[in-house]
């Protein structure tokens, strides 16, 4: 995408992208209002920062990097509230959808936060393993790592018929 103004490149990202960062901040966040909340503040973001991106990535790149690191900052908050509230327990919702796509949601929201953000990137989002790895500001060798053991726990949950909160169903 090329440099425009700022209203024109932030409502050409948003037509564009507005529904991938949704699901991305529902796989992080795990609510639907939440989500949409994140989403606004994530425009918000990109509306204040246009004039400064430098172009030193792609304007993609970029918008996952303000998505990435607004989401680990709310979950950072919502981490520290447990703690003071001695409340651990997750906020799983159910999303209406056929059982199998329930069930694969609920095995993504069950997994560690670094394999929830390699998951959703790289494969629900299709994103390159440079890009991931900009965005997350790791290496690509630690993208590949987390991905596969993600995967390798994906598959360990749906085959062996592991519910999301890594309970055997009988």
């Amino acid at each position: 995408m090329k440099r425009r103004s700022s209203e024109d490149g932030v409502h050409e990202l948003f037509q564009t992208y507005s529904n991938d960062l949704y699901r991305y901040a529902f796989y992080m966040l795990r609510n639907e209002s939440d989500a949409k909340d994140a989403v606004q503040e994530i425009f918000i973001r990109v509306i204040r920062g246009w004039e400064g991106f430098r172009g030193d990535s792609s304007v993609k790149t970029w918008l996952w990097s303000i998505a990435k690191n607004y989401l680990h900052d709310v979950e950072r908050k919502r981490k520290n509230q447990r703690i003071v509230q001695g409340n651990g327990s997750a906020d799983f919702v159910s999303v209406p959808s056929d059982e199998g796509y329930i069930e694969l949601q609920n095995v993504i929201l069950a997994l560690p936060e670094s394999q929830r953000q390699v998951v959703t990137l790289r494969l629900i989002h299709d994103m390159s393993t440079s890009d991931t790895a900009i965005i997350l500001g790791w290496t690509e060798s630690k993208v590949r790592t987390i991905l596969h053991k993600a995967v390798v726990k994906l598959r360990e949950y749906l085959s062996e018929g592991v519910d999301s909160y890594g309970v055997h169903r009988y």
